[in-house]
């Protein structure tokens, strides 16, 4: 096979292995700290996904590992190193898919899966990406005025940003946030109108945490790293983790920037069921109610610490 070949095969074959090893050590890292702040655990989940996607590029395999094991182990009792380890096993890609037993027809049939896999997923990126596209230029410019344009505009001066829109759309169940260096926030038709002055300074207040952080551009460089592991449930796992994580740390400044917390969680609660209906959101947006684990930044932000 190719150069190019073998390192694909190897970086899939290590990627199998390696992906829950990082995952459990950033689970044992963050259980042991129990009071670790979000932006901590944040930075430990962007860390593990780093860790996930760039680690199987070393060519090490749990043969290579067990080998190494062997010879020092055998140089410990000053055995026999060659006759303990019984093979010679090679970091290169031909020793190593020789010693996992598989024909060359197989391992071409893996690489043409795996292949197929990640292009579907990056075809979905790009796919997710237009569809933002199509809502941004759908979304209808909001005028605020009195009380709620001033306090929008002193939020926005409180998060330290200068230029920011407002829109709206019927695509949308929750505001989101859109854009890389021009920051759009899309909220859902009548939405403005129909919540509470409290509840909409709830809302402006967690998208401008997202704007400060870029979390958006954040989100797309994250989404295309991962696209070479992204067929693994763990990185799945760990994305949601990390998506939760910032998730809490927005809820965190939003909460600084209110009335306090107890205010905030309570804004959270009716925002929530009051866009629980309606279409999905556009894949890359980042919204308010993004993360599968609601309950958790409720109770995190009334002081209950996460279940």
């Amino acid at each position: 096979m190719t150069p190019t070949s073998s390192f694909i095969l190897n970086y899939f074959a290590n990627s199998i292995w390696q992906a829950p090893l990082i995952f459990v050590a950033a689970l044992v890292i963050i259980r042991l700290a129990h009071r670790t702040e979000p932006n901590v655990q944040h930075r430990i989940w962007v860390g593990a996904l780093v860790a996930q996607v760039c680690l199987p590029a070393v060519a090490v395999t749990p043969i290579d590992m067990f080998a190494s094991l062997k010879m020092l182990l055998a140089n410990f009792f000053q055995g026999d190193a060659s006759r303990l380890a019984g093979v010679n096993v090679m970091a290169g890609a031909s020793e190593v898919h020789g010693d996992l037993g598989l024909p060359i027809p197989m391992l071409s049939m893996i690489l043409g899966l795996y292949a197929c896999v990640t292009l579907s997923f990056l075809a979905r990126l790009f796919y997710g990406l237009d569809r933002t596209l199509s809502l941004l230029r759908n979304a209808k410019p909001v005028q605020l005025s009195g009380s709620a344009a001033s306090r929008y505009g002193a939020l926005q001066e409180v998060f330290g940003l200068r230029e920011t829109r407002l829109t709206e759309s019927s695509r949308l169940r929750g505001p989101s946030t859109i854009g890389i260096v021009r920051h759009v926030m899309v909220v859902p038709q009548g939405f403005v109108t129909n919540s509470l002055d409290e509840d909409l300074d709830a809302a402006f207040s967690h998208e401008f945490a997202h704007m400060a952080r870029y979390d958006f551009a954040k989100n797309l460089f994250y989404e295309l790293i991962c696209i070479p592991l992204t067929y693994h449930p763990v990185m799945w796992l760990t994305r949601a983790r990390m998506r939760e994580s910032r998730e809490m740390v927005c809820d965190a400044m939003a909460a600084a920037a209110v009335d306090g917390q107890q205010k905030y969680a309570r804004s959270l609660l009716r925002l929530a069921a009051g866009c629980v209906t309606g279409p999905a959101k556009t894949s890359h947006a980042i919204g308010i109610f993004d993360g599968l684990s609601f309950e958790r930044r409720i109770m995190t932000l009334t002081n209950q610490g996460p279940t």
